[in-house]
């Protein structure tokens, strides 16, 4: 029989996979952070206040290329949504195993250059651009095909959201009852990913510490599994 594939938002139910992302997040983003001199693999702010200082003290030329590498890595990630969904509904599927092979190199391209004396170090550079790309795929999908899940890269709306919502759900008499129970299932969808982040932050610090760069094998494998479910649940019989 011909497979119906299944989209994400149906599929994806239980926000276990959410957590998984959020988890890998946390660890590859501490990671980073802990290794090449403050480098966010995830998101773009800490390049544009870094930026901005660079810029006053003359050192603009490595931060302005790991911006742009972030910036393109989106573009293109979006380009080949656009170009390819209609085709390969489970494009998905191509992004994260995408986002899996870039880690993998930055885990190798960390173990073959470290130790780094600097960031403008040519080792850093490539393997800091590794890492960001990898984590780039990841912010271009989560705004797109995976919109109905909680953020996995970045906390801070997250954690605004989710004070928001148990402020409505639990400290609020003037709210409707639609309205609380529309905070509390959103609590059940951020709060997981929230606290996994937080747990793959920690123990991406810890393992870093005890193993360097081959404790990105961690992120790996978790992305390996994911890679898994969708390549065997994205589609249904039809």
């Amino acid at each position: 029989m011909p497979k119906r594939y299944i989209p994400v938002k149906e599929r994806w139910q239980h926000y276990h996979e959410a957590s998984i992302l959020a988890f890998v997040g946390g660890w590859v983003n501490t990671v980073g952070f802990i290794a090449l001199f403050g480098i966010y693999t995830n998101h773009v702010t800490g390049y544009i206040v870094t930026a901005g200082k660079e810029t006053i003290l003359g050192g603009l030329g490595v931060w302005a290329l790991f911006l742009g590498s972030f910036i393109l890595t989106i573009g293109i990630t979006a380009w080949c949504e656009q170009r390819w969904k209609q085709r390969y509904p489970n494009i998905l599927l191509a992004f994260l195993i995408t986002e899996t092979l870039l880690l993998t190199l930055f885990m190798l391209a960390g173990i073959f250059f470290s130790p780094f004396e600097s960031l403008v170090d040519t080792g850093a550079i490539i393997t800091a651009m590794l890492g960001i790309s990898a984590m780039g795929i990841r912010n271009a999908v989560i705004r797109t095909l995976l919109s109905s899940m909680a953020t996995s890269t970045l906390m801070t709306g997250n954690i605004a959201q989710l004070t928001i919502d148990t402020v409505i759900a639990y400290g609020s008499t003037t709210s409707s009852s639609e309205t609380k129970d529309s905070a509390r299932q959103n609590i059940l969808k951020i709060l997981p990913s929230v606290l996994s982040f937080a747990f793959g932050a920690l123990l991406g610090a810890l393992a870093y510490i005890m193993f360097s760069f081959i404790c990105i094998i961690v992120p790996i494998l978790l992305m390996t599994y994911l890679c898994y479910r969708e390549s065997d649940f994205g589609f249904s019989q039809a």
